[in-house]
């Protein structure tokens, strides 16, 4: 629970935190990626597994919105937010946590 909360702190606070700003390199490694059609939430964490990167889906989230998508020479990052879409949510990054939030 204090990862949340610390988390969703950050997200209040925007990219003026320093924290906010500081974003793992692996999310800025180009890759080819097909996602057949799978629930946001699966996706998300098997994802993130793959990438050595830890993500936490804030639970106002539709994690079992269908992502699919046909991704080249995206970065990393680029496919996080696209699938955070899908769940029409975003994306906020924590040195190497993604957090997906609602849009709100």
């Amino acid at each position: 629970m204090g990862l949340v909360a610390t988390l969703t702190t950050i997200v209040l606070l925007g990219v003026d935190d320093p924290l906010a700003t500081k974003a793992s390199p692996k999310l800025f490694k180009p890759i080819d990626l097909t996602v057949e059609s799978k629930p946001v939430g699966e996706f998300l964490k098997s994802f993130a597994a793959e990438q050595g990167l830890e993500v936490v889906v804030d639970g106002r989230v539709d994690a079992a919105a269908i992502v699919r998508g046909r991704f080249k020479r995206t970065f990393v990052e680029r496919i996080f937010s696209d699938a955070a879409r899908f769940a029409n949510a975003k994306m906020v990054v924590v040195g190497e946590v993604v957090y997906i939030a609602p849009q709100e």
